[in-house]
């Protein structure tokens, strides 16, 4: 049964980050329908994050979206697209790269 798990885990894994936990941050995401390339490292933006979804247990990483939990679930429930243009990963510390949009609704 754990093969099961860990098993479906890592293929939503590679489905949604088109890559393998171990092969370190994706090039790109696909999260709310839409799709998200690497645009590279940045400082911390100057507005609020809030998180958008975790990695599958505690490999990978952590996704961030400007828009409020409250506002993607209700996007989400109504069908729109439920983040905005860009997404970021926490690399480090104060460290983040940017996620573009790269086409989608």
């Amino acid at each position: 049964m754990l093969v099961i798990v860990v098993g479906g885990g890592l293929l939503w894994y590679r489905a949604t980050l088109h890559n393998w936990p171990w092969q370190g941050d994706p090039a790109e995401f696909t999260d709310c329908g839409r799709n998200y390339m690497i645009n590279g490292s940045s400082s911390p933006p100057s507005y609020r994050l809030y998180p958008a979804f975790s990695s599958f247990f505690l490999i990978g990483p952590e996704v961030y979206s400007a828009v409020p939990p409250a506002q993607r679930a209700k996007l989400s429930r109504s069908g729109e697209p439920c983040n905005g243009l860009v997404l970021f990963v926490e690399d480090s510390r104060h460290r983040y790269t940017a996620y573009g949009l790269s086409g989608g609704p």
